[in-house]
């Protein structure tokens, strides 16, 4: 399952969590000052009324589904969670709702799956890093590898001048095939970056 369809996933979640609580009829009294049923800790909202929370919640997936540092999407994503975790309690309360409950394991499966997209982007993300910075130590060798043969060709004056001008060129070419890879690599990491 792609980032993409997790977010999608996620929004219907909580689309059919706010229907949820709006079928439950849920007063502030009932809800909000147990805070033993409702941690509104995990939540900025400070509201009576629980529509407000939902909001924050609807919010906090919008920003997932943008987010492209991985620290950040695990602070949402550990948030997400633990807010769709005061709302199963909420609604499982005093058996407001049997259907939601059959559902708390999805939401469970679902924050796992989104922490693991997320955690695998930023392992390519990292790898592609990786192979950058090995690529662009090797482009610094090779560099110092055509000036130390250049140098030698400069100050030769052998017989065995033509052998060394093919030794610079090879290298010169092996330094352009590695820039070529250096621009691969960093397409990639643009195409994955503008795809977070």
């Amino acid at each position: 399952m792609s980032a993409q369809q997790s977010i999608a996933t996620l929004q219907s979640q909580v689309a059919f969590l706010e229907t949820q609580v709006q079928s439950s009829k849920l007063t502030y009294q009932n809800w909000f000052r147990s805070s033993d049923i409702f941690n509104s800790s995990y939540f900025h909202t400070q509201s009576d009324d629980i529509k407000d929370y939902v909001k924050e919640l609807k919010s906090n997936i919008e920003r997932l589904a943008k987010v492209k540092d991985q620290t950040h999407a695990d602070y949402l994503s550990d948030m997400i969670a633990h807010q769709f975790g005061c709302f199963k309690n909420l609604l499982n309360s005093g058996d407001l709702n049997s259907k939601y409950a059959a559902h708390r394991g999805k939401h469970i499966r679902l924050q796992q799956r989104v922490k693991n997209i997320a955690q695998q982007a930023t392992q390519t993300s990292q790898s592609l890093y990786e192979e950058l910075s090995k690529l662009h130590e090797y482009e610094r060798r090779l560099i110092d590898m055509v000036a130390d043969k250049q140098a030698s060709l400069n100050q030769h004056a052998g017989a065995n001048k033509s052998e060394l001008q093919q030794q610079v060129l090879l290298t010169q070419q092996r330094l352009g095939r590695c820039r070529q890879a250096i621009t691969g690599v960093e397409d990639k990491i643009q195409q994955l970056d503008s795809r977070q």
